[in-house]
């Protein structure tokens, strides 16, 4: 799994820290928990800002920068590490770059618009989470930035998913500290950020990557068209309290063969992939459980497929979410 692995951690740790400005300082202060978290979600696509944050999970640091601009060319990104790993991603309407020095190798995907591409905040559909999520707002505090923020705490409502922590800066409503914590509070990963510019204009060349990349490989993970969830085989499996299936494609993989079924489950707030494919002729199939971060994976062998599950939730959803596939095709479905 490492190449998906590491595919998977430039591909997340692309999703996780984009946020942008919404309204005006003089705009009313949200009342309830969901609307705090509605203007925060507006606030991803809005404006051009950089920022520096840091990122702690599992004892380690790093410290990463993140540019993003938005206008008529759409949503420009990049995110460059600044604790000397030589990673950079770039977003931009050709697709999603993943540039790996260490290993002189980019990773390619396709264009994926259905979220920003940077930070550990996952889009928060507030409508859906309700019902395996409490929100509350809790205490006003100060950020790192220095400026007054409303903590809210989304905590989920059983065992099966992790719970966040979010300070929402208070004139701008963006998340400018977050918590990812587990059933028993304890905290998993933290993001703050250190400091945040909204430039009127961010040049073109300050959205390229700073990295000279030639000589280096470059690994397409190509995706086919997207698939209705209704009519794939494993459609009703029997999964988690609150998880449904909410897309599906083809995806060829970095050493993989024939393309992979990507299939995305979410409770509104949390996310699993998992990756069906046929394994590759001479190449052992690995089965078994691991984490990377405060992600959880379990692979194993179904058939003649290998099925790899993997999401930010806790290992025992995981493994619930492998089985039910693993149930559903062995019954047919």
């Amino acid at each position: 799994m490492t190449g998906r692995t590491t595919g998977r951690r430039c591909a997340v740790a692309g999703l996780l820290f984009a946020a942008c400005l919404l309204g005006e300082a003089a705009a009313a202060v949200p009342g309830s928990a969901r609307d705090w978290l509605e203007r925060m979600n507006a606030a991803l696509g809005g404006r051009t800002y950089d920022a520096d944050f840091v990122h702690l999970a599992q004892g380690q640091v790093e410290r990463l920068r993140i540019l993003h601009r938005s206008g008529p060319a759409g949503v420009e990104e990049r995110l460059v590490s600044l604790s000397g790993a030589g990673r950079e991603v770039i977003r931009n309407r050709a697709g999603v770059y993943c540039y790996l020095a260490d290993q002189r190798r980019v990773l390619v995907e396709a264009h994926d618009s259905r979220g920003p591409l940077l930070g550990t905040l996952p889009t928060f559909d507030v409508a859906a989470l309700e019902a395996s999520y409490a929100l509350s707002v809790e205490r006003r505090s100060r950020s790192l930035l220095g400026t007054p923020a409303q903590l809210i705490d989304v905590r989920p409502r059983d065992r099966h998913r992790f719970g966040y922590r979010l300070w929402i800066d208070e004139a701008t409503y963006m998340p400018v500290r977050t918590e990812l914590y587990d059933a028993d509070g304890r905290v998993l990963e933290q993001v703050l950020f250190l400091r945040i510019d909204f430039p009127a204009h961010l040049p073109s060349h300050e959205l390229k990557p700073a990295l000279d990349a030639r000589g280096y490989t470059f690994v397409s993970q190509e995706r086919g068209m997207l698939r209705s969830p209704a009519a794939l085989p494993w459609g009703s499996a029997e999964l988690p309290p609150g998880f449904r299936l909410s897309a599906a494609s083809e995806q060829t993989l970095p050493g993989g063969g024939e393309p992979a079924l990507h299939l995305v489950l979410s409770d509104g707030l949390a996310t699993v992939s998992v990756f069906v494919e046929q394994p590759v002729s001479g190449r052992p199939v690995r089965e078994g459980q691991g984490s990377v971060g405060s992600a959880y994976a379990m692979s194993l062998r179904v058939g003649n497929q290998h099925v790899t599950a993997i999401g930010e939730v806790p290992p025992d959803t995981v493994r619930l979410i492998a089985a039910a596939i693993e149930s559903a095709a062995g019954s047919g479905r």
